[in-house]
């Protein structure tokens, strides 16, 4: 009797498990798209920064379709580090419990965007769009040359700061997060531990 009530109580814990795996790669799922996205309406609002700017030529115009794409890339970020939260709570708490899931532990040994140059190239398109904005504003819109120069100014300091917080997003996010995970684990067990020597 005993052991049927400990099979079927495993057996309730594994499909909750289960069920939660399930539900986290949905999320993840949700997460990619929702950066895909990011850099569709990247393009959309560049482009329409574009034609419009052609008739009005507004310098206003130009810092605010470039502050857009930016906080698109921001998001874009953000995003990731969703992936990447997610990701690792899987690897951590269920893969560990679910014999045969090894995904998010063994995509954490590929290599993927492993050089430099990789990230670079995943990572460049909200850069490029900034920059085909930047020099189109530079040389389209009518303004003072100094309102020109502050606002390049402004923009190419706004583009490293993401360019570097993308890169070290792609290049250390993972381990960032599987870190945090790990150190909330470790809290969990020691907690449970003082648990059962109080009730002892």
């Amino acid at each position: 009797m005993l052991q049927a009530y400990d099979k079927k109580h495993d057996e309730d814990a594994m499909k909750s498990f289960v069920d939660e795996y399930k539900e986290l790669r949905s999320e993840i799922r949700l997460f990619l798209e929702q950066g895909q996205k990011n850099i569709h309406s990247a393009f959309i609002v560049l482009a329409g920064v574009i034609v419009i700017g052609v008739r009005f030529k507004e310098p206003l115009l130009f810092l605010i379709g470039s502050l857009l794409v930016m906080l698109l890339w921001f998001n874009k970020v953000r995003c990731l580090v969703a992936v990447f939260r997610v990701a690792t709570y899987i690897e951590i708490f269920i893969e560990s419990k679910i014999p045969g899931l090894n995904w998010e532990s063994y995509c954490g040994l590929h290599p993927i965007q492993g050089t430099v140059f990789d990230r670079i190239i995943a990572n460049g398109v909200f850069p490029l769009l900034l920059g085909i904005s930047s020099i189109y504003g530079l040389f389209i819109w009518e303004c003072s040359f100094r309102l020109k120069i502050t606002l390049i100014i402004l923009l190419l300091v706004l583009i490293v700061a993401l360019t570097l917080k993308s890169l070290q997003t792609a290049r250390n996010g993972r381990e960032i997060e599987l870190k945090k995970w790990r150190l909330i684990k470790e809290k969990l067990n020691m907690k449970e531990k003082n648990s059962r020597r109080c009730k002892k």
